[in-house]
Protein backbone atom coordinates (compact mmCIF):
# COMPACT_ATOMS: atom_id res chain seq x y z
CA UNK A 1 0.00 0.00 0.00
CA UNK A 2 0.95 3.72 -1.22
CA UNK A 3 2.25 6.14 2.00
CA UNK A 4 1.40 9.42 1.73
CA UNK A 5 2.88 12.26 3.70
CA UNK A 6 1.20 15.66 3.36
CA UNK A 7 3.08 18.98 3.93
CA UNK A 8 2.76 22.99 2.75
CA UNK A 9 4.56 26.14 2.35
CA UNK A 10 8.26 24.89 1.86
CA UNK A 11 8.61 28.09 -0.01
CA UNK A 12 11.55 26.86 -2.23
CA UNK A 13 15.20 26.97 -0.21
CA UNK A 14 13.68 28.24 2.59
CA UNK A 15 12.06 25.77 4.17
CA UNK A 16 12.88 22.74 1.74
CA UNK A 17 16.29 21.35 4.47
CA UNK A 18 13.09 19.58 6.53
CA UNK A 19 12.28 17.14 4.12
CA UNK A 20 15.44 15.50 3.66
CA UNK A 21 16.13 15.65 7.45
CA UNK A 22 12.44 13.85 8.09
CA UNK A 23 12.57 11.09 5.09
CA UNK A 24 16.49 10.02 5.93
CA UNK A 25 15.60 7.92 8.94
CA UNK A 26 12.56 6.74 6.93
CA UNK A 27 13.31 3.09 6.02
CA UNK A 28 11.14 1.33 3.09
CA UNK A 29 10.21 3.99 1.41
CA UNK A 30 9.97 4.15 -2.22
CA UNK A 31 8.76 5.88 -5.36
CA UNK A 32 4.92 4.66 -5.09
CA UNK A 33 5.02 6.43 -2.06
CA UNK A 34 4.01 10.13 -1.88
CA UNK A 35 4.97 13.40 0.17
CA UNK A 36 2.07 16.26 -1.25
CA UNK A 37 2.98 19.93 -0.19
CA UNK A 38 -0.05 22.19 0.02
CA UNK A 39 1.23 25.07 -1.95
CA UNK A 40 3.55 27.55 -2.30
CA UNK A 41 5.80 24.94 -3.20
CA UNK A 42 8.61 27.17 -4.71
CA UNK A 43 9.53 24.21 -7.07
CA UNK A 44 8.74 26.23 -10.47
CA UNK A 45 10.33 29.37 -8.91
CA UNK A 46 13.08 31.19 -11.09
CA UNK A 47 13.45 28.79 -13.65
CA UNK A 48 17.09 28.88 -13.05
CA UNK A 49 19.18 27.81 -10.17
CA UNK A 50 16.93 27.61 -7.38
CA UNK A 51 14.02 25.62 -9.34
CA UNK A 52 17.88 23.19 -9.98
CA UNK A 53 18.32 23.21 -6.60
CA UNK A 54 15.02 22.22 -5.18
CA UNK A 55 14.08 20.16 -8.11
CA UNK A 56 17.23 18.12 -6.91
CA UNK A 57 16.86 17.83 -3.56
CA UNK A 58 13.10 16.33 -3.76
CA UNK A 59 14.25 14.21 -6.70
CA UNK A 60 16.98 12.55 -4.26
CA UNK A 61 14.17 12.05 -1.18
CA UNK A 62 13.02 8.24 -1.78
CA UNK A 63 9.00 9.63 -2.30
CA UNK A 64 7.38 10.81 -5.07
CA UNK A 65 6.65 14.26 -4.77
CA UNK A 66 3.15 15.85 -5.47
CA UNK A 67 2.16 19.78 -5.04
CA UNK A 68 -0.89 21.94 -5.12
CA UNK A 69 0.26 25.97 -6.17
CA UNK A 70 -0.37 27.98 -3.53
CA UNK A 71 -0.41 32.05 -4.05
CA UNK A 72 3.65 32.03 -4.32
CA UNK A 73 4.00 30.38 -7.24
CA UNK A 74 5.14 31.14 -10.68
CA UNK A 75 2.23 30.56 -12.51
CA UNK A 76 3.56 31.71 -16.43
CA UNK A 77 6.51 28.96 -15.95
CA UNK A 78 4.43 26.50 -14.25
CA UNK A 79 1.63 26.41 -17.13
CA UNK A 80 3.85 25.91 -19.80
CA UNK A 81 4.52 22.25 -19.15
CA UNK A 82 1.79 20.21 -20.45
CA UNK A 83 -1.31 19.16 -19.33
CA UNK A 84 -1.29 15.25 -19.15
CA UNK A 85 -3.49 12.67 -17.30
CA UNK A 86 -2.48 10.99 -14.00
CA UNK A 87 -4.65 8.94 -11.50
CA UNK A 88 -7.48 10.42 -12.72
CA UNK A 89 -7.20 14.05 -13.23
CA UNK A 90 -4.77 16.84 -15.03
CA UNK A 91 -1.49 17.08 -13.95
CA UNK A 92 1.91 18.80 -14.97
CA UNK A 93 4.68 16.41 -15.32
CA UNK A 94 8.04 18.93 -13.76
CA UNK A 95 9.82 15.71 -13.94
CA UNK A 96 9.28 11.85 -13.58
CA UNK A 97 8.61 12.03 -9.53
CA UNK A 98 7.53 15.90 -9.64
CA UNK A 99 4.31 16.22 -9.95
CA UNK A 100 2.33 18.95 -9.73
CA UNK A 101 -1.58 18.64 -8.96
CA UNK A 102 -3.65 21.13 -10.91
CA UNK A 103 -6.57 22.37 -8.59
CA UNK A 104 -10.26 21.34 -8.76
CA UNK A 105 -9.18 17.88 -9.83
CA UNK A 106 -9.51 14.65 -8.30
CA UNK A 107 -6.95 12.06 -7.93
CA UNK A 108 -7.29 8.54 -6.66
CA UNK A 109 -4.28 6.51 -5.43
CA UNK A 110 -4.66 3.47 -4.73
CA UNK A 111 -8.10 3.57 -1.85
CA UNK A 112 -8.13 7.45 -1.68
CA UNK A 113 -9.46 10.01 -3.46
CA UNK A 114 -7.76 13.63 -3.15
CA UNK A 115 -9.42 17.07 -4.38
CA UNK A 116 -6.51 19.61 -4.42
CA UNK A 117 -7.29 22.94 -3.32
CA UNK A 118 -5.14 26.29 -2.39
CA UNK A 119 -7.40 28.27 0.50
CA UNK A 120 -6.04 30.97 1.26
CA UNK A 121 -7.37 33.02 4.34
CA UNK A 122 -6.45 36.75 5.26
CA UNK A 123 -7.64 37.81 8.76
CA UNK A 124 -8.51 41.19 8.94
CA UNK A 125 -6.91 43.41 12.48
CA UNK A 126 -3.62 41.40 12.22
CA UNK A 127 -1.42 44.58 13.57
CA UNK A 128 -4.32 44.81 16.07
CA UNK A 129 -3.91 41.29 17.26
CA UNK A 130 -0.06 41.33 17.29
CA UNK A 131 -0.40 43.60 19.45
CA UNK A 132 -3.05 42.58 21.85
CA UNK A 133 -0.72 39.10 21.65
CA UNK A 134 2.23 40.82 22.81
CA UNK A 135 4.01 40.84 19.52
CA UNK A 136 3.99 37.00 19.48
CA UNK A 137 3.53 34.52 16.63
CA UNK A 138 0.32 32.79 16.71
CA UNK A 139 -1.05 29.91 14.75
CA UNK A 140 -4.59 29.71 13.61
CA UNK A 141 -6.44 26.32 13.50
CA UNK A 142 -9.29 25.85 11.24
Amino acid sequence: MNRVFITGDIHGLIDIHKLPMYFGHKKNLNKQDYLIICGDAGIVWDCQNQDAQVQSILQDLPVTTLFVDGNHENFVALNEYPVEKWHGGKVHFICDDIIHLMRGQVYTIETQTFLPLEVHIQLTGIKEQKEYLGGKKKFLTI
